[in-house]
Formats: structure tokens, sequence, C-alpha cells
């Protein structure tokens, strides 16, 4: 599937699966190169830091995810809330996934889901087994039933649920996808049923692209009297770099499209996403809502973001948060503020400690340069081959699975290459070079949603 398409009104049709994260920094850091294992959140509370959650991690020697801890501080020690465990086939695509909670000092599992894949990776189903009240044992509740093109293009996903009329797991929900030859999702419908065989619909997805494969616009129907009515449209544009510039989400009502929200971004240089305005339609003219400025370094890693409210044509501080990184360029702290009395009050704090990925503790990595983050599928890499020997260098895009969808090579120069996966199936990618038999870990790249992939994990190895 070559887009996501993020429309905040149908976001879960039209991408269903991923393994959630905790945010940017969960799991992997922000780089690619080291592993999370300790997230710590803290209050400001009367002139000091108060610890009150955190979230531990830990990895197999693949550097898969294997748990994930909630605890909350009651003095003078850390308590455990809840639990995911995860298990992994061969392949290291996760086959299990656990559920836990601690009751009364006892960890109990509430729910598991299991996946299954085909031979090239793709998930084909995903069920849920879940701990009811007062029943011991868990119980098969649900299954959803993946089915892909010869593309590889996700085209249809049934999602069946246990009917208590029927005595059985039947289907309920369905989501078909529909694409253009360039693999753009041009359609999308949602159905519904009540009997598992007969099939209702309910809402429907259409999409337009420019000739750089952008979404141009979104519009979404709904099904009522035997026909589809116009519900909501939105807009897209972009610039001359193919960056999303502008979006106008417009509600049909009484017989007419009304103006509801508009979005506008801007961009340096690097193609970082400096600044971003929210507006809503006033009747008669667009009313400041929220406004959003970023700063960045020289490697593009996001230093402070402030959030503005709109108060009549101005804006006023509401919010900061201020960001802070080591020489890996791991974030390790992220400091809330808010805007109160005409001046930075504290309210919260996150810091992160990391692992290296196993295998590669000792070693110092060698900074490997990406940009622009975000992006919108095209990127530079600078490589530091004046710290290996000359060399071709060979690279592979692999998908989450390993699959590899992509094999190309270089041959060092002044270590600039570009990288264009603009054209690659919506999800999290890795980037796999080789050359002589050394290792770098390269940044993650997240992609302008508009354009069409979330988010993007480089990891780039240089080795056997």
């Amino acid at each position: 599937m070559k887009k996501i398409i993020l429309i905040f009104c149908f976001l879960f049709y039209v991408f269903p699966f991923s393994f959630a994260q905790e945010g940017e920094s969960a799991g992997h850091s922000a780089n690619g190169e080291s592993l999370l294992s300790e997230w710590l959140f803290s209050w400001w509370y009367f002139g000091d830091w108060l610890d009150v959650k955190r979230i531990t991690y830990t990895y197999d020697r693949d550097n898969n995810r294997t748990s994930l801890t909630h605890q909350h501080w009651d003095e003078p020690d850390w308590e455990n809330d809840e639990r995911e465990l995860y298990s992994y086939n061969p392949n290291n695509r996760i086959s299990e996934h656990l559920f836990q909670e601690w009751r009364n000092d006892q960890c109990e599992t509430l729910k598991k889901d299991v996946y299954t894949y085909d031979v090239y990776g793709n998930i084909l189903t995903e069920s849920t087994y879940n701990r009811k009240p007062n029943q011991p044992d868990l119980v098969y509740v649900s299954q959803t039933v993946y089915t892909y093109d010869e593309r590889q293009n996700l085209i249809e996903f049934v999602i069946k649920n246990y009917s208590s009329l029927y005595s059985a797991i039947i289907p309920k929900y369905k989501f078909v996808y529909i694409y253009d030859s360039s693999n753009n999702m041009t359609e999308s419908y949602f159905l519904l049923s009540d009997n598992g065989t007969d099939w209702e619909y309910n809402q429907k997805q259409s999409f337009l692209y420019d000739e750089n494969n952008n979404l141009i616009e979104n519009d979404v129907w709904f099904w009522y009297n035997s026909k589809w009515n116009d519900r909501s449209r939105e807009f897209y544009q972009y610039n001359s770099q193919n960056r999303l510039m502008q979006e106008i989400w417009q509600l049909y009502d009484n017989n007419t499209w009304e103006n509801r929200r508009l979005r506008k971004h801007w961009y340096d240089e690097k193609g970082n996403e400096t600044e971003f305005v929210t507006q809503n339609w006033g009747g008669s003219g667009w009313l400041n809502d929220k406004r959003y400025t970023r700063e960045f370094d020289g490697l593009s890693n996001m230093l402070t973001e402030t959030e503005y409210k709109g108060k009549d044509s101005d804006w006023v501080n509401a919010y900061i948060k201020k960001n802070t990184y080591d020489d890996r360029q791991n974030l390790i702290r992220t400091l809330h503020q808010s805007w109160k009395n005409n001046e930075w009050v504290n309210e919260r704090l996150e810091q992160f400690t990391y692992l290296n990925p196993l295998g590669f503790a000792e070693n110092k990595m060698p900074v490997i340069m990406i940009w622009p983050n975000p992006g919108d599928g095209i990127f530079n890499l600078q490589l530091p081959f004046n710290q290996i020997k000359p060399g071709r260098v060979k690279f592979e895009v692999l998908d989450m699975s390993g699959k590899v969808l992509k094999t190309f090579y270089s041959e060092p120069g002044p270590g600039n290459l570009k990288l264009d996966i603009s054209s690659s199936p919506a999800g999290i990618y890795f980037i796999r070079a080789t050359v002589n038999e050394q290792v770098w870990l390269g940044k993650s790249l997240s992609i302008n949603p508009a354009k069409g992939i979330s988010s993007v994990i480089i990891s780039v190895v240089c080795g056997s």
C-alpha cells in the first residue's frame, strides 16, 4: 500500500494496523541507534520535580522489544501497574502480544493478540483473546483477516467479533481499498454486517493526486437512503518541493459546502516544518485557533516547540516543549512549560534513558547526516566515507518484516547520497547499507502525512 492517508475523521479505516508506540521515542531512539530502556515522567510540585510514572523496556538479542512495564511511584519505591510482553517468530515478526495488569500483587493476563503472516511478511490474521470477569482463562473474542493484491497492497480487511446471538465469531466490519497503477489509494469503503454474510455500505472515501503523487483532495460520503451523500472534503496544496503548504477542510451542511478549518505550514531550507497554523471559519472569515513554531539544530533535531492560542487577530503564548539530546542524537529530556502570569512555568518533565543495540555496545558510531526531517520521501544521506575504507556501498530498503524491497549501489565520493522512497508502501522502513565490515546506525525520519508515509526509520548499517 503506497499511501497512508492521515485524515482525522477516517484514520482508523485507512490505516488499521500498527504496533503502538508510546510517542516518538518509545522503543527506538530518534536516531535509530539506541534502544529506549526507561521513560520517566515527573511533575513540578511546589518548586521541585516529583517522579510519578515510568515505563521500562527490555529487548532480545535481535533488538526486538520483549517487554514494556508501566509503574507509578509510591513512596518509597516503584509499584507495578501494567505490562506488555512480546514474542517473535524466526523472522523477527511479532507473533504474540500479551497485555497484563497487577492486581493485589499478582500479575494477570487480560488480553492476548496472536499474529500470522504470509511469505512476503504481510500480516494475514490478528486474533484477540480477552479475559472476561470471573473467568480464569482467556476467551477468543475477535479476529481481523487481511487480504492483499499481487502488488502487496492491502485491499481488504475484515473484523470478526463474537456474537452472542450466533454463539460464534462472525464478520462484523469490512474495509475495502482500491488503488491506481501508481499504487495510490483512490477509494476506500467501510461496510457493516449484522449476520456475517450480508453487507451494507456505511462510509466511503475518494482520493485525488497530482502528477507528483501528492494527495490534493479527499472526499468523504456516508450511505443513506440507498445512495452516497456528501459529508466532508479536504483540499491540499504543495510548494515546488512537494511540501504540504495548506489544508482546507469543508463540511457539507444544508445542501452547501461550508468552510470549517484551515491549516498552513512553513519549512526551513532543510525541509523541517518550522511553523504551522490552524484557523476556524467564523462565518465570514478565518479566525485564529492555534499556532506552533519550532526550532531545530543543525542535525534537524527539534529543540523547541511553542504553542500559541488565537486571541482576536493576535497570538498569545500557551505552551512550550524544550528538547535536549545526547551526543548520539538521542532525545534524553523534554521539558514542558505553560505560560502563566507572563512567564513560563514548569509543568512536566520527561527523561529518556537508552541502551545501544545489542552487539554494538562498545562501538562509537560515526555521525550520519540525514535530511530533511520531516521530508516528503526524498532524503539526503551523508556518510562519513573518510572513516571507512574505500569500497562500493550497497543499499537495501527493507520493510518491518525484513523483506528487501529495493537494492541500489553507490561509489564512495564526497559522501552525499540521495534516497528516494516516495513511492514506497506506507509504514515503517529500514535502510541497510553494506561496505567492508563497519557498522553505523542512522536517525529516524518523518515524512509529511499528506504525502503518504507517516514515519520512516532509517537504520543505516555498513557491514556484512
